[in-house]
């Protein structure tokens, strides 16, 4: 198959599978929120808000994994692909190790001396710890598999066991409603098991599929030179996961000492729906993403850098036409969608949701260094820009700021890491600066920025002469005809346009 009629099927396969694990996970956070109540569901996401955030874990650190994989295809070295994957099998073992003593060291040491726990829960918190520790190890020792598979672009797999994943959760949920017992501890370990279940489906798939690659026989490290350089690159890619997790769990815990478990349930409802929005924007990502690594790996680099920006500008705008009409909307969504809503939900979602919109922005171009190799230097200077969130917010917090202050200051650390980011993929990969921000940054921020107002004003409008169903239907059907016109005409360039031309003659043929 082609390689742009491949991104394009394996975008379709991913959206159809985005829309279905969307439903269910929505449906299921009303039920658990339900059944568990504001209190056990803020222990839940305090304790083990580290799940909600192992999804993103779990792809950071198969990036490491897939690039050495994505790059021998590229360069036609079956050899070196088993090797590859067999180091990293041995390196994600001891790294799951390493992650369950993290865990449950420092677990222990906030639970009994920093968070605050509801007088009685603390066994239970204890309880969740464990069942989480658990799931992270299975989540980080399958990275290898899934990079397997991601390497060779076998997007309908994938799909399969995300939307598998989903409705054993929706069942779970359902499950938790009828369960008389105790609800937190039956949830935790009802996740911990489907992250095993993942894992041993995955596991067989790739024996059978991959055989030639996953079965390997136990021996001695060979290539002590490529290994290491394995080990450097899956290191410094870990260092960035941990960051981005410490950094959401910073923020839960200050949020804690400051405002209890109450803002932490709010804060959960919010990193829900940015989950299901990040979902969204992946999707494109995950199927160009081989490609960008593959094309580096045949020495290509002007194809590289063209994927990436496309994959700036496409998440981007396609994450517009979802977030604006929520964001603008949002208190109706959320009381549409839960009934009865935490205090601080709906501030919570709207700063979560603008600060994954500016990500959008350059994740194209993270994705371009990544594929280059040197990762060191920007690994350490976009998350130690995202850690300086949590003191920061914590004087905030302290000074008496409002909580949504500590969101702030991640928006505004996004926006810096923008510029670092444009910086080192300019330094690495030779990025037209000039052009990204004529041509990418500058004209979406503007047709975003009218976008919001037209949208505003939309709303108000409706809303006097009609409810507020019928508001939101106007406001996201003009918002994603304004943003697909305008963008199709005046941001994307020929060829972009051509794949979109090609994905409507497939679905017009597909209709007929």
């Amino acid at each position: 198959m082609k390689a742009s009629n491949k991104i394009i099927f394996n975008t379709g396969v991913l959206y159809v599978r985005m829309i279905i694990t969307a439903v269910l996970s929505l449906l299921a956070t009303r039920w658990v929120l339900k059944a568990l109540g504001s209190e056990d569901y803020g222990i839940f996401n305090l304790v083990a808000g580290v799940i909600l955030m192992l999804s993103f874990l779990n792809t950071a650190m198969s990036v490491a994994t897939q690039r050495f994989l994505s790059f021998a295809i590229g360069e036609g070295n079956e050899t070196k692909l088993r090797q590859t994957f067999y180091y990293s099998l041995i390196l994600h073992l001891f790294i799951g190790i390493a992650i369950i003593i993290l865990f449950e060291i420092g677990g222990y040491f906030l639970l009994y001396n920093f968070l605050k726990i509801p007088e009685g829960k603390t066994s239970l918190a204890f309880f969740v710890l464990h069942c989480l520790s658990v799931s992270t190890f299975f989540t980080i020792i399958s990275v290898p598999y899934q990079s397997v598979i991601n390497s060779f672009e076998n997007m309908t797999f994938l799909a399969f066991t995300d939307v598998l994943e989903s409705i054993l959760k929706f069942l779970s949920a359902f499950l938790l409603i009828q369960y008389l017992g105790n609800r937190l501890e039956l949830y935790s370990v009802l996740i911990m098991s489907i992250s095993v279940l993942t894992m041993i489906i995955t596991r067989v798939y790739c024996f059978k599929r991959y055989a030639e690659v996953t079965k390997l026989k136990i021996t001695k490290i060979t290539d002590y030179k490529q290994f290491k350089v394995i080990a450097s690159y899956a290191g410094w890619n870990l260092i960035g996961a941990v960051g981005v997790i410490a950094k959401g769990q910073g923020i839960a815990i200050i949020m804690n000492l400051f405002l209890g478990v109450i803002a932490n349930a709010a804060y959960g409802i919010a990193n829900q729906v940015n989950g299901q929005m990040s979902f969204f924007s992946n999707t494109i990502l995950r199927a160009i993403q081989p490609q960008i690594i593959k094309s580096e790996g045949a020495k290509n680099r002007s194809r590289m850098l063209e994927l990436s920006l496309s994959a700036c500008k496409f998440p981007t705008l396609m994450m517009s036409c979802l977030v604006i009409p929520i964001i603008i909307k949002m208190d109706y969504i959320l009381h549409l969608w839960l009934s009865k809503i935490p205090d601080n939900s709906v501030i919570f979602c709207t700063l979560i949701l603008i600060y994954t919109l500016i990500y959008q922005f350059y994740h194209g171009l993270e994705l371009s260094i990544h594929a280059y190799g040197k990762i060191k230097w920007f690994q350490i200077t976009t998350y130690s820009i995202q850690i300086m969130v949590i003191p920061i917010g914590y004087l905030l917090l302290y000074f008496g700021y409002k909580a949504s202050s500590i969101l702030i200051c991640s928006i505004v650390a996004g926006v810096v890491n923008l510029f670092v980011t444009v910086y080192f993929a300019k330094k690495y990969c030779d990025l037209d600066y000039k052009y990204y921000f004529n041509k990418v940054l500058i004209p979406i921020s503007v047709l975003i920025a009218f976008n919001v107002l037209f949208s505003y004003f939309i709303s108000q409008f409706f809303e006097k002469f009609s409810n507020n169903l019928i508001s939101l239907c106007v406001v996201f059907m003009s918002n994603t005809f304004i943003i697909c016109a305008v963008g199709y005409l005046c941001i994307l360039t020929d060829k972009e346009r051509n794949i979109i031309n090609e994905l409507a003659l497939k679905i017009k043929s597909i209709l007929k």
